[in-house]
């Protein structure tokens, strides 16, 4: 279940009912406050989106054309997505074509000096090891129902 409300509570609202529907053991989790991260945009008009803007959405086909929840008003068509198997979650930067319209691109999350949320993992393994052969993650928070507490 704690995996599941931190997953939750990392997903930017607008993308929550696409990612995870209604969730008996979720009911609740609506009243736990949205991050304020760059992530989770608070900006719902595509009028006020810039050129270049990084954004997460749920890419998803529509009549035939791949598009992209990014949190406001529309889908926006999504481009350069050939390989990628929809629906998914994914990280987009939104262009203006010639004529104005707004369009995504996949992208990568901003550079490493920007925060960009969390990613959570649950293992089955032991603790331990895993902590030891994860050299990949920058901080981790690692929980346990066996063990003692640190700060005791």
């Amino acid at each position: 279940l704690i995996t599941r409300v931190l997953e939750y509570v990392e997903t930017p609202q607008y993308l929550r009912k696409h990612l995870f529907g209604k969730i008996s053991e979720l009911q609740f989790a609506g009243l736990l406050p949205p991050l304020r991260t760059p992530h989770h945009p608070l900006e719902k008009h595509s009028k006020a989106l810039k050129e270049g803007e990084i954004r997460e959405g749920y890419a998803f086909t529509e009549k035939d054309l791949k598009v992209i929840d990014v949190g406001v008003e529309s889908p926006l068509p999504l481009l350069d997505a050939h390989s990628i198997d929809l629906p998914t979650r994914m990280t987009v930067k939104i262009s203006r074509t010639k004529t104005d319209d707004l369009i995504a691109r996949p992208s990568r999350p901003p550079r490493p000096s920007i925060y960009w949320g969390y990613k959570v993992t649950s293992i089955l393994s032991l603790l331990g090891e895993f902590l030891l052969n994860s050299s990949s993650y920058g901080y981790i928070v690692a929980l346990s129902r066996k063990g003692t507490a640190i700060g005791k």
